[in-house]
């Protein structure tokens, strides 16, 4: 019987080191980061199991990326001209 999936499932080493890169998230820092919207919530195929679909933890790479975009353009100094009001 063929099991395979269209899309693979990451364990809690593999999200870690996805948001960390080369220095892997904490696994409390996941955790705690899940709790407060930061990463996906994991699905658990079997107890004690916990898995990530990696198209929702890219999205929310995405989404953190996007964020510090947006916060960088609203912290950026006016520039000369428009602090003049030319």
């Amino acid at each position: 019987m063929d099991i395979s999936t269209d899309e693979e499932v990451w364990d809690k080493n593999a999200v870690c080191a996805f948001f960390g890169g080369k220095k892997p998230l904490h696994p409390a820092t996941l955790y705690r980061g899940i709790i407060d919207g930061r990463y996906p919530k994991p699905f658990h195929p079997s107890p004690g199991t916990s898995r990530w679909l990696p198209a929702e933890c890219r999205s929310a790479r995405d989404a953190l990326v996007a964020e510090r975009s947006r916060q960088g353009a609203a912290s950026a100094p006016l520039s000369k001209t428009k602090a003049r009001g030319d």
